[in-house]
């Protein structure tokens, strides 16, 4: 899943209002679990960065 345009060339265009719209209707089927744990791999690697920089 893409959200923004850095891989728009590979896997298309998702801008804020598609975004939003996505999110909206995740919610309103019920939905309420966001997996994040992508971001926190991506923090915990600049950290890791950072310590060893």
């Amino acid at each position: 899943m893409n959200f923004g345009d850095a891989w728009e060339e590979n896997m298309g265009k998702c801008d804020k209002n598609m975004t939003f719209e996505m999110l909206d209707f995740f919610f309103e089927q019920g939905g309420n679990f966001i997996d994040t744990y992508v971001l926190l791999l991506l923090l915990y690697s600049l950290f890791v960065f950072h310590l060893l920089s």
